[in-house]
């Protein structure tokens, strides 16, 4: 049976790191999470301990114990112009996602890496896919809500340069899809969070496997999950505490974490699937005038209309 590569696109903040772990907790998939991070989380010696799994504490089952360190700087290390080139040699010898696939024990891999140069890039040479087939989902989120995510996070870039790089992005990104020569599909943020069953059954037909219930419960399986949105990935820790499992080390990650993240909407939330439209109440009427002049068609192109938020005043 062919394996599976399911990448995922979009900008930051578009609830890619939701889709890709409900999708990584059908027991036929794995959840990769932001794998172009990777380069980053295995630089430096060669030797010793790495940090490379975002969900165990301590050492990872998969990623330190199944995974050559090796094989990881051989294919994603990007330190100097020489590992950069031995990376991209080695892609066009072997596709690393069937050795990953073999590790894991799975027969389709979940990818939220998001950038389309990213999907690209992996795609070449085509020669090397063979046995594997690639699937693009387009994570589709209302820009006004990805430019808030932004603009709360670096304030110092300005409203509109945050709105120009988010347009700019989904730009490059509608006419990726486009031209994607293999099976693809949109999916909508608000609607996965919403009807999350919907979805993800409507996503396993398109993948060719079965709905499995328990898909929906992210939090309960195992994963080894790179990087990606901390805020979504503590609901794993927050559950394992609730189980006595490893709670202290689990509670000391989760704080360690929460600079990355809105720690305080996250620690108010309950186990579950939630709708963050936090945008509507914080982006303020001058803000959202100043996305529809500038970016007002292009979120338009994602079915996203003009629906007013509730201001400040």
């Amino acid at each position: 049976m062919d394996k599976k590569v399911v990448f995922i696109m979009g900008p930051g903040h578009c609830g890619s790191t939701l889709l890709d772990l409900l999708l990584g907790s059908h027991s036929q998939s794995f959840s990769l999470g932001e794998l172009h991070r990777i380069g980053g989380l295995v630089a430096g010696p060669s030797e010793g301990y790495r940090k490379i799994c975002g969900v165990c504490v301590g050492e990872c089952e998969l990623w330190n114990k199944r995974v050559p360190l090796s094989f990881l700087r051989m294919y994603f290390a990007r330190e100097n112009k020489l590992q950069a080139g031995l990376s991209k040699v080695s892609q066009y010898i072997y596709n690393p996602y069937k050795l990953i696939a073999r590790w894991s024990g799975k027969s389709i891999l979940i990818d939220s890496s998001k950038g389309s140069a990213w999907i690209e890039r992996r795609l070449h040479p085509s020669y090397t896919w063979h046995g594997i087939k690639p699937y693009l989902i387009y994570m589709c989120r209302d820009g006004r809500a990805v430019v808030n995510s932004y603009y709360r996070k670096y304030p110092e870039q300005g409203i509109a340069n945050v709105i120009q790089k988010w347009k700019q992005q989904t730009d490059t990104m509608n006419a990726f899809f486009v031209k994607f020569p293999h099976e693809k599909l949109k999916v909508q943020y608000e609607e996965l969070a919403t009807r999350p069953e919907r979805v993800v059954r409507a996503l396993c037909g398109f993948l060719n496997i079965e709905y499995e219930e328990a898909m929906l419960r992210y939090w309960t399986h195992e994963h080894h999950h790179l990087m990606g949105n901390g805020g979504t990935r503590s609901l794993i820790f927050k559950y394992r505490e609730k189980l006595g499992i490893n709670e202290e080390a689990l509670r000391n990650r989760r704080e360690e974490a929460k600079q990355f993240y809105d720690a305080s909407y996250y620690d108010e939330m309950e186990l579950g699937i939630h709708l963050d439209e936090r945008w509507r109440v914080e982006l303020s009427r001058e803000h959202c005038e100043c996305f529809d002049m500038l970016a007002g068609d292009t979120n338009k192109s994602l079915d996203y209309g003009r629906d007013e938020p509730q201001h400040h005043e």
